[in-house]
Order: structure tokens, then C-alpha cells, then sequence
């Protein structure tokens, strides 16, 4: 008796102590971290220089933590933005009133607008990523499995919530209780 009640204790704070159990991002290799600096130097139209939102930036270091990309990937993600600055930094285009990139894109001709969006959708490919357009300067990046990796509007935060630890936790809580009950009931009997 009492080595059945030991082995089913043991057996909950087993899956209790497994329930506890953390899982981290990878980080950003080196490789990876190419990107992150393609994505942080700006970009220099008409002696003023433009840069992307930090949140943007931020959604794109969340996208690399969780997934590995190899040195193919990442050269051609690097070229593909890379070209992109280069087409918009040849740009003669008045910027007195421009303050911000968004706002220096939505300035530009129509052909170098769709030369952007055929070289971020080449890189997005790369990746495994697919972009969806949902308006005229509103868009979000899926991937492979449907989770939005980035979205324009509100950032996509790096949560990490999964209910997998606590259902583990809450199936160990109603064992202990099923095992509370069994000994008390056997301690009544006897």
C-alpha cells in the first residue's frame, strides 16, 4: 500500500517538476545578425537619412531568435535589402517635408514602389515567409505555419505563451487531488 501511494507521488511531482520546465529562443547568430544590421543602417535621400521603426526592427530580431536561417538565406536576404536601399537612395525626390521612411516610400513613383515590393517579397521567399497585402500601406508576413511574423499597426509581441506546461500542471494538481482522496478514503476504512 504505502509503495503505491510513494510511486504515485512520485509520479506527480514527476509531471509537476516537468510542467516546470523552460524553454528560450536560440538567439541571433552572428550569420543572422547580418540582417539586423542591414535593417538598422539608414538610408541617405537628398542629405537627410531615413530609418526603419525600431518596432519593425524588433519584429524582425523576434522572427530570427525563433527560427535558424542558413548563410544562403541570409546572403539573400541581405542583397534583397540591400538593393532595396540602393533603388530608394537613387532616388531625386523632393524630402523637405518628409520625415520618416514610410513617408519617403509613399513618395516614390509607382515602378520603384513595385521594384520594393518584388524585392521584399524575393527575400520574404527566401525565408519561407508570405506577404499579404490588406491595403494601400498595410500589410502583414506570415509563416510557413500561418503565424504572423510581422504586421504593420501593432508590433507582434514575442510571447511565447503556450498551454501545453500548464495543462501538464493542471493534470498533475487533479492526480494529487484523485490521490488525496483515494488515501483519506483507505484511512476512513481502515
Amino acid at each position: 500500500m504505502r509503495k503505491g501511494v510513494l510511486s504515485f507521488v512520485l509520479l506527480c511531482a514527476f509531471f509537476f517538476v516537468s510542467g516546470l520546465s523552460v524553454s528560450a529562443d536560440t538567439g541571433i547568430s552572428a550569420d543572422e545578425q547580418r540582417i539586423l544590421d542591414a535593417l538598422n543602417t539608414g538610408i541617405s535621400v537628398g542629405g537627410k537619412t531615413f530609418y526603419l521603426d525600431q518596432k519593425d526592427v524588433t519584429q524582425a530580431e523576434n522572427h530570427l531568435k525563433q527560427n535558424d536561417l542558413t548563410t544562403s538565406e541570409v546572403n539573400q536576404t541581405v542583397d534583397s535589402i540591400n538593393q532595396a536601399k540602393a533603388l530608394i537612395a537613387a532616388q531625386t525626390i523632393d524630402v523637405s517635408n518628409i520625415n520618416s521612411l514610410s513617408d519617403l516610400i509613399k513618395a516614390l513613383p509607382a515602378d520603384i514602389k513595385n521594384q520594393i515590393r518584388g524585392l521584399i517579397t524575393s527575400a520574404a521567399n527566401v525565408l519561407g515567409l508570405t506577404i499579404s497585402l490588406d491595403g494601400v500601406d498595410s500589410y502583414s508576413i506570415t509563416t510557413k505555419q500561418g503565424n504572423t511574423a510581422f504586421a504593420t499597426g501593432s508590433p507582434v509581441k514575442n510571447t511565447g505563451a503556450t498551454y501545453g506546461y500548464s495543462l501538464i500542471v493542471l493534470v498533475g494538481l487533479i492526480l494529487t487531488a484523485i490521490g488525496a482522496f483515494v488515501i483519506g478514503r483507505k484511512a476512513q476504512l481502515a
